[in-house]
């Protein structure tokens, strides 16, 4: 059986809010992602090259997005790590059945808005501490770079799950 999205009937002034809470600004895709669809389950398999994920990432799992829970499961992954804020990343995703938080790189934003989406495995960032989390210069050697930008992630990864269902059929 498969699930099929809703129609999200989350608005800007949920999104504002949750930015103006954490000082943060998303990327437009983003945000027009978040107010696309309501989901359970949204999960997608990285692309390998020449035996290796990129980012040494299998799969991305993006925050449930249901009609009840709304953004709150985004707004707990960006309180669980909470100190890349100050560094500029913004945890919105997870890597690898938790394996550690996909971010957006606010500090190297596009023109457009759109930011470089990175991941830091959560040993690294536990042995780090809270601290030195905060500090981008501490982070910089843990960085994992996965996608110039959510645009280009989306891109990539759709188009692969696209692909597989067309071959599925």
């Amino acid at each position: 059986m498969k699930w099929k999205p809703l129609d999200s009937t989350i608005g800007e002034d949920e999104i504002r809010a949750v930015e103006s809470e954490y000082s943060i600004q998303f990327p437009p895709l983003f945000k027009a992602f978040l107010m696309s669809y309501h989901y359970v389950s949204l999960q997608f398999d990285n692309v390998e090259v020449d035996g290796e994920y990129i980012g040494d990432c299998r799969f991305i799992e993006l925050p449930s997005l249901s009609s009840e829970e709304r953004l709150q499961p985004l707004d707990f992954s960006i309180n669980a790590w909470e100190p890349l804020l100050s560094a500029g990343y913004v945890p919105f995703a997870e890597c690898e059945d938790s394996q550690g938080p996909v971010c957006f790189d606010t500090m190297r934003r596009q023109e457009d808005g759109d930011c470089p989406v990175v991941w830091f495995l959560h040993d690294h960032l536990h042995e780090l501490g809270e601290e030195m989390s905060r500090n981008r210069d501490h982070l910089v050697p843990y960085v994992r770079p996965i996608f110039g930008s959510f645009k280009e992630m989306m891109t990539v990864l759709c188009n692969r799950e696209a692909a597989a269902e067309d071959t599925e059929e």
